[in-house]
């Protein structure tokens, strides 16, 4: 009995390659593709993004941009023409999507006055409410304050693709 389980094992070997040969654990081990992981990589992941305006704001958006630096933080930025009563404040990456809000704030916020290029690089976890999600499952959004406010509303939105 022991020397058929001892063949039996020997001709295992023969047929699968033993662990001592060359090359074995690569191949039988899966490695980890950069592309499938959301986790710093070392390397600049750029991502797309198309602003769309939430509510009744009217803002026009151009030279979008929303890039994992090789540090792993996020660079966001876009150019934006706004009215001069709003400030813009902040970019956060959320997992409700676009057309989740619906209440609108009370206010017109007027013509158009003002050109910027707002933009942003934080660290993931200071700009994502969870930073454990992938990114192309999330959404960025633009808050600026009304007026004379102190409270951030949610102005614009896009989903996060590759």
């Amino acid at each position: 009995m022991k020397f058929v389980s001892l063949l039996v094992f020997s001709a295992l070997l023969t047929a699968c390659g033993s662990p001592l040969d060359e090359g074995y654990w690569k191949e039988h081990n899966a490695v980890a593709k950069p592309e499938d992981d959301d986790s710093a990589t070392g390397e600049e992941v750029v991502y797309k993004m198309t602003l769309e305006n939430l509510y009744d704001f009217q803002f026009d958006f151009t030279a979008e941009s929303l890039k994992k630096l090789a540090d792993g933080r996020i660079s966001v930025s876009a150019e934006v023409n706004y009215p001069s009563n709003i400030t813009l404040t902040k970019y956060t990456i959320e997992s409700t999507p676009c057309s989740g809000f619906v209440s609108p704030p009370n206010y017109n916020p007027g013509p158009n006055a003002q050109t910027s290029t707002f933009s942003s690089t934080k660290e993931l976890n200071a700009i994502a409410v969870n930073p454990n999600l992938a990114l192309e499952n999330q959404y960025i959004m633009l808050y600026g304050t009304i007026g004379a406010g102190t409270v951030a509303t949610r102005m614009a939105c896009s989903p996060i693709t590759k």
